[in-house]
Parts: structure tokens; C-alpha cells; sequence
């Protein structure tokens, strides 16, 4: 899973939802499924889980266990590409992604999250929405620059024109300002991207959406395969550094405002693993039962690391509530 670190929204509520290992981040509201269906809430949970429902994820993440994670991912990537026609390191740099950032300030996963509030009819959270102000002015930043390099260029071949260079002496202003443009400002982004990838989305948002889509559409199969029912709900953890206030105590079920996609676990082990307070926040394992249909990806069909029996989820559906299962206070060994 990614690990993340930054702000969780939770208050003391009703009904719970909700946790893993990743640090988790504020959010907003819900959308719909494919057919306009609404995404439910996910609810807090009992202290014990639905053996049945447990069964039916791990059957999901690890099917008949004979293949290794290298070749479960390039399977993946080889069908979304099949699927979708975009080609496979395209989907596979998207697939990756994921294990490198779901969010911070990296455009190529925030543009992913945009690109999944759009397609399934969601919002970023807050934290999100600051996330992706900052890494627009970053782009900004750079297509500026890119705007300067194309004025100098410009320059350059006027006064190359008005002395009569050969290469340039025939053209028109209308050409002269195409070829300012591929060579100043097509090469500054060129060589922008190539030095710090992190600044630009992977691909096109009709791309982003498309493989996103796709994921979403395979692990809805795949749940269904083990008999999930798109209402049905199955228990999933996440481990959080909250805030310095604390949120409440082990066994309480709080509202929940989580990412668009978020990361969760069937392990509960693992969850607690990115529990871990710092010395002035409190960490929390929280625990959730989410609809089916609010799953977009598992380890096996998508975004996901095999070792922590990860599950990505839509986190920000409104009225979602989890249970602190257990906290670690700031300061505590």
C-alpha cells in the first residue's frame, strides 16, 4: 500500500466505517456506481468479523495461490490494456503508480484521484483539493517557463528572418511561431517531464478515466465470482496517524471522511502497522464494513500490494461511520 501520512476527519457518530495502512486523508461526498446506482455508506463495525465474507476476499486477492505478484500485476496490466486499448506502459506506470503515491503532492496520483471523483461521481476531500492546488501551480510554474522559451525562440528566428537566414528567411510569422512553439515550448515540457515526471499527469484524463474504469469493472467481477453481491458488505481495516486531539476510544464508531481511493486491508495485523502515534498525534486502526460496490480495486484486479492483503476503496461516500478498534497515544512506547 502506499504510506501516507496527514490529516483524517472523524467526529463521534452513529453506525461505523472504515481503516488501513495508509495515513488517512479528509473527504467528501459519495457518488454513483455504473447505472446511476448510489454508493453506500460503510458503516461501523462489530469487534468480530463475517467469516464468510472474509473468505470470499481472500479468494479475491489470492485466487488458487499458483501465481507470484509479478506475474498477477502483468497480467493485469496486459488485460486493462486489451480492454481499454491503451497501450501496456501506459496502464502499467498507472497500475505502478499506486505502490509509489495515492496522493502528497506527485500530479501523476492526484490527477489519478481527480480523474476517479469524475468517472464515478465523487469529490476530493479537502486535503485533497489542497494537494491538487498546490501541484497546479507547480505545472503552472513550468508552463510558463515553457512560455518564456517559446518567446525567446521566437525572437530569435524573427531576427534570424529579418537578417536573411536561409532556413528561416521564407517562412511565414504564422510558421515562424509554430516552430518557436514545438522547439521552445514542446522541448521545455519534454525535458520537464523526462527530469521531474512527478509534475505531470501519466496520461490523458480520457485515459486516467478509462483505466480506472476498467479496474473498477474487474473487481466487481472478481467479487462477484466469490459469490459478493454488490450490497453485500465485507469487513476491512486501516491504520492512521490521526491529529493531536483525540478522536475517540477503542470500541467507539465515529463518522468518516475519507480520500476518493483510499487503501485498506483484510489483515488487520497489517493495518495496525500504520497505526503508529507520533509524539504529538495519536494513531488509530480503524475498522469498516463497506458495500461491495464501493470497491474500485484489489491487489489482484488493480492498484494493491499482494503482501498486505490491500483493498482500495471510495472513502469520502457520505454518512460513512468506522470503529476505532484500538489507538496508540502520542509519546507511548
Amino acid at each position: 500500500m502506499d504510506s501516507m501520512s496527514g490529516k483524517i476527519i472523524v467526529t463521534k457518530g452513529g453506525p461505523g466505517s472504515g481503516n488501513h495502512g495508509h495515513a488517512g486523508r479528509p473527504g467528501k461526498r459519495g457518488g454513483s456506481a455504473p447505472g446511476g446506482s448510489v454508493f453506500n455508506p460503510g458503516k461501523g463495525m462489530p469487534m468480530t468479523r463475517d467469516y464468510v465474507t472474509d473468505v470470499a476476499l481472500s479468494g479475491v486477492l489470492w485466487g488458487d495461490g499458483s501465481q507470484s505478484p509479478r506475474i498477477i500485476k502483468d497480467t493485469i496490466v496486459t488485460t486493462i490494456s486489451a480492454d481499454t486499448g491503451i497501450e501496456y506502459d501506459v496502464v502499467n506506470d498507472i497500475v505502478a503508480q499506486w505502490a509509489i503515491s495515492s496522493n502528497d503532492n506527485d500530479m501523476r496520483s492526484i490527477s489519478l484521484q481527480e480523474a476517479a471523483a469524475e468517472e464515478f461521481g465523487l469529490e476530493l476531500s479537502e486535503w485533497q483539493q489542497e494537494k491538487l492546488r498546490g501541484a497546479n501551480m507547480e505545472l503552472e510554474d513550468i508552463e510558463r517557463q515553457a512560455k518564456k522559451e517559446e518567446d525567446i525562440t521566437y525572437n530569435i528566428l524573427l531576427r534570424n528572418k529579418i537578417n536573411g537566414v536561409a532556413s528561416v528567411k521564407n517562412l511565414s510569422d504564422e510558421e515562424l511561431r509554430k516552430v518557436a512553439h514545438d522547439v521552445g515550448y514542446n522541448k521545455y515540457i519534454e525535458n520537464a517531464k523526462a527530469d521531474a515526471p512527478r509534475y505531470f499527469p501519466i496520461t490523458s484524463r480520457e485515459n486516467e478515466r478509462a483505466v480506472l474504469r476498467a479496474i473498477y469493472s474487474r473487481t466487481q467481477a472478481a467479487l462477484a465470482q466469490q459469490g459478493l453481491k454488490p450490497d453485500d458488505y465485507v469487513t476491512i481495516y486501516r491504520g492512521i496517524i490521526g491529529n493531536s486531539i483525540k478522536l475517540g476510544d477503542d470500541g467507539d464508531v465515529v463518522n468518516y471522511k475519507g480520500n476518493v481511493m483510499e487503501s485498506w486491508s483484510r489483515n488487520s495485523s497489517v493495518a495496525f502497522g500504520f497505526a503508529r502515534a507520533t509524539p504529538i498525534n495519536y494513531g488509530y486502526m480503524l475498522g469498516i464494513r463497506v458495500p461491495v460496490r464501493n470497491v474500485i480495486s484489489s491487489a489482484r484486479t488493480g492498484f494493491g500490494c499482494m503482501h498486505e492483503s490491500e483493498f482500495v476503496i471510495f472513502g469520502n461516500v457520505p454518512g460513512t461511520t468506522v470503529t476505532i478498534l484500538e489507538h496508540t497515544d502520542p509519546h507511548s512506547d
